[in-house]
């Protein structure tokens, strides 16, 4: 089983909601991961495939600008250099879009907006430039959609700025969007479903605006403001909802506020430990990477990195959210996107107790009365299977057929403990991490396959 899985499950806490229940606001915990080798604050960050890049930034003695780019390992916990920029950039917008990796505009420690932009190969840990931004920018944000880079805001010549330019890897260019409602810079710009969401920044005060931008049809939405107007802090999607943590400006924040699409509200969740602003947030399988950043307004950059959970639970944790690396771009916040909505979603309730052998698997969001099954293995994978992921891996052994009913809810359980001593050829013991995932028919579904998975669920069994 993934290593920082079995590091994450052992984290006490509530339990996780079952399928179907919403998560409580104020949920979800806080836990300390291996710190950057470099500290950093204002740098670029995102995720390529297994793989988070942090990436630029400014560093102490002197304060200046960097050109290095360190890579995290989820899997080992671990950080590496990898090639570095060009050039030095700070304040600089990075994304990932089809397996590789951007770094656009920026400053050079001299607060000087810049148009160049690269693009990095992970395959061969290399650097190239792209077709430079339509105009100069800093403390600007960027967010992929679709196989499109939509950059956003950001301090240009003659002040702040209300832009929004969007690149096409597949021609090397660039074209203009329309304009953000709101000037500002040091913004946040995330991703969820068909909306890039804009929030926060400032021009002069900090801000505590929530503008939404659809791309299908080159418009703009304002939404329900944050509680806490912000700058730049970290924010990022996980489980349907979009978290944003820290910032700046006129203090410095520590307060981590969610937003819930579903009815355009906020919530207040666990502060950070380590109050900072300048930092980027990245959206892993099991919750959200927030690596180094400033930790006095406006200077002081930190090697600290943490991973905000927002379901912790004793014995048992749901993961593998459907990022970019979805099947045919068919993003969902929990499974890949389906025939009916956002995905199948895998839940649980009961206990981890082999004793009691009361751990029921609940799959809804389904297409219903469609055939499904449940699937365990001892490992972790990322691999395409039909219309969705398959992140359970290992060994593989399955439960029976089900149909899911009318609601599209299929479930499994009691007895799972009991069923996999009689029919497997392992058994499932105290003190065993195992991975369960649903598998569903799905005619209707965005790839064509004709079936998906949900996203996965470990669970850690005791006596």
């Amino acid at each position: 089983m993934h290593p920082l899985l079995h590091r994450l499950l052992a984290i006490a806490g509530a339990s996780i909601p079952a399928a179907g229940a919403a998560l409580a606001d104020g949920g979800g915990t806080w836990q300390s991961l291996a710190p950057l080798g470099q500290p950093r604050q204002e740098h670029g960050s995102a995720r390529v495939g297994d793989f988070v890049y942090v990436v630029g930034g400014l560093v102490p003695a002197p304060f200046a600008a960097t050109d290095s780019v360190e890579r995290y390992d989820p899997a080992q916990d671990s950080w590496k250099l990898v090639a570095p920029l060009p050039a030095p950039r700070d304040h600089l917008a990075v994304v990932g879009c089809g397996g590789k990796l951007y770094a656009m505009g920026g400053y050079e420690g001299n607060f000087v907006p810049r148009k160049q932009a690269w693009v990095y190969d992970p395959a061969t840990d290399a650097w190239l430039p792209i077709a430079p931004l339509p105009a100069r920018r800093g403390a600007c944000w960027a967010a992929e959609h679709l196989g499109r880079i939509y950059l956003f805001g950001g301090a240009g010549p003659g002040g702040t700025k209300r832009s929004t330019f969007v690149y096409d890897p597949a021609t090397d260019s660039w074209s203009q969007g329309a304009d953000m409602p709101t000037a500002r810079e040091h913004l946040n710009a995330v991703t969820l479903g068909d909306l890039i969401y804009v929030i926060g920044g400032r021009d002069g005060a900090a801000m505590a605006v929530n503008e939404a931008y659809r791309p299908a049809t080159d418009t703009w939405v304002t939404l329900a403001p944050m509680p806490t107007p912000r700058s730049a802090m970290a924010a990022a999607a996980w489980g349907g909802r979009i978290y944003a943590m820290g910032g700046e400006v006129p203090v410095l924040h520590a307060v981590n506020e969610s937003y819930d699409p579903a009815d355009d509200s906020w919530a207040s969740g666990p502060p950070m430990p380590v109050p900072r602003h300048g930092v980027g947030a990245v959206t892993l399988d099991l919750g959200i990477l927030v690596p180094a950043g400033g930790i006095a307004q406006g200077f002081l950059p930190t090697t600290a990195v943490d991973v905000f959970l927002p379901q912790p639970c004793p014995g048992y944790f749901t993961f593998c959210a459907c990022l970019a690396d979805a099947p045919c771009g068919n993003v969902g916040p929990d499974g890949c996107a389906n025939s009916v909505g956002p995905g199948g979603r895998l839940g649980a309730g009961g206990s981890v107790s082999v004793a009691a052998d009361d751990l029921v698997l609940v799959a809804d969001r389904l297409p219903p009365n469609q055939f499904g099954l449940v699937f365990m293995g001892d490992g972790t994978t990322r691999l395409p299977l039909a219309d969705g992921l398959r992140c359970v891996g290992g060994a593989l052994f399955r439960f029976p057929v089900r149909l899911a009913d009318g609601a599209g809810v299929l479930t499994e359980g009691p007895g799972i403990v009991a069923y996999a001593g009689a029919n497997f050829p392992v058994a499932i013991e105290p003190g065993a991490t195992w991975g369960f995932q649903c598998w569903y028919r799905d005619p209707g579904g965005p790839c064509a396959s004709s079936s998906s998975v949900t996203n996965a669920l470990a669970a850690t069994f005791v006596p």
